[in-house]
């Protein structure tokens, strides 16, 4: 399916999806930091025909939305250099062998990567690493943000991309598979993403309540998350309380991705104005 039609219906439902949502979320005293970051792209080639997952085309047009996503922060990213990773698909291709998946990006990151800039790693497959990952607030390490993309997704790329963007800008995960959130916000600002303005989340955690090991004996309660993008989870946190988290949220683990709330895009502001970022 050509990726012009792909990335104009992933427009159209996030459009429609966040017009619902847009009565939640609140961008009053946003600060606006007029920032164009110019990014370099390193695109895999196929394993058939040799040819880039992407043309230079298709990268503005990834560029140009997902910079959308930042329009509240005035930031936006344009493309300095595109850059095709040789005449060799297994380079987009990375598996945990014979050398571990983070020795694989390591190695790509060393090889392609310029300093001081916003490297974008636009691959295949990235084995045990779900949809991608990113350098952890790059913005600020005075040498080289990182970001590395796989195709095979159930997202689209530009909302992995803006994920992966807002952890190079200084954003946590809404979720944490180790740190338990309460849905009263009674820890918001010590688990998870450590703000508050982004409800408790339990993806990726296996926590059962005792009251709901109880229910199990006799219900079926619902384990999945979504449904169509509809949070359907029936487990609930510690104090036997429901989840209701920002499913369409940029920073969570679902394939509804459209906007960042207030404190995360202030967060990004402060990582920003506090990087040295005349090297970006």
């Amino acid at each position: 399916m050509p990726y012009s039609f792909l990335k104009l219906s992933a427009v159209l439902i996030a459009f429609c999806f966040c017009n619902n949502l847009s009565s939640q979320v609140l961008y009053d005293g946003t600060d606006c930091v007029n920032k164009e970051f110019q990014v370099i792209a390193h695109v895999a080639v196929d394993s058939s025909m040799r040819a880039p997952l992407y043309n230079q085309e298709d990268i503005d047009s990834i560029l140009v939305i997902t910079s959308a996503f930042f329009d509240r922060i005035c930031l936006s990213y344009i493309l300095c250099e595109y850059h095709v990773l040789e005449d060799d698909y297994t380079l987009g291709i990375i598996r945990s062998q014979p050398v571990s998946v983070q020795t694989r990006l390591k190695e790509l990151r060393n090889r392609f990567s310029m300093r001081r800039r916003i490297n974008i790693f636009f691959l295949s497959s990235i084995e045990d690493i779900e949809c991608g990952t990113g350098t952890y607030q790059g913005i600020s390490t005075l040498l080289d943000a990182n970001v590395f993309l796989e195709q095979d997704c159930e997202e689209g790329i530009h909302q992995q991309l803006a994920h992966q963007l807002g952890h190079v800008l200084g954003l946590l995960d809404t979720y944490s598979a180790d740190e338990i959130e309460l849905t009263d916000g009674s820890n918001c600002s010590t688990a998870a993403d450590r703000l508050c303005d982004t409800p408790a989340d339990p993806y990726g955690q296996n926590y059962i309540s005792p009251q709901d090991s109880v229910r199990m004996l006799t219900q079926d309660l619902n384990t999945e998350f979504l449904s169509d993008c509809t949070f359907v989870y029936e487990l609930r946190d510690p104090n036997d309380q429901f989840y209701n988290p920002l499913v369409a949220n940029i920073m969570s683990g679902y394939p509804c991705k459209c906007f960042f709330t207030k404190q995360q895009l202030d967060l990004m502001v402060l990582t920003y104005r506090e990087s040295n970022i005349k090297h970006f």
